[in-house]
């Protein structure tokens, strides 16, 4: 299934440029710049699932409780996930102290990799389930 390929290449981009991430590099153009990037593919990869991975998901949902309340909790997590990174990157993209930023970074981090990881266990299973029906 191409869409589950092009996701599982979003998410290790993602996982990929967020380890390149230095907090030296914050507060400076090329730290913002960096950033920005970030912000931009994690904006793009989540268009592209709310286009193309997520409405097969609810139409199959509208057959399959267990599938529906599975796709409400991961509403309701990525909801706040969604929340907190881009506060993360509107507080960070303009000024920062380095601590602070290890620290808030290391959490955003943590929680994409986690959300990844029971994306592509969970939902990437379901995804491609329907495909075969």
């Amino acid at each position: 299934m191409a869409v589950i390929e092009d996701l599982r290449k979003e998410h290790q981009t993602l996982v990929t440029a967020l380890g390149g991430v230095d907090a030296q590099m914050i507060g400076t153009e090329e730290g913002n710049k960096t950033l920005f990037g970030i912000k931009e593919a994690l904006l793009a990869h989540l268009s592209h699932e709310d286009t193309d991975f997520y409405p097969v998901l609810k139409k199959a949902a509208e057959t399959d409780k267990k599938l529906a309340k599975t796709l409400e909790e991961f509403a309701d997590d990525m909801a706040h996930i969604s929340k907190a990174v881009l506060d993360f990157f509107d507080q960070y993209t303009s000024a920062s102290t380095g601590a602070e930023f290890s620290k808030d970074f290391a959490e955003i981090v943590s929680n994409l990799k986690e959300r990844i990881a029971m994306e592509e266990d969970v939902l990437f299973t379901a995804f491609e389930g329907v495909g075969k029906i």
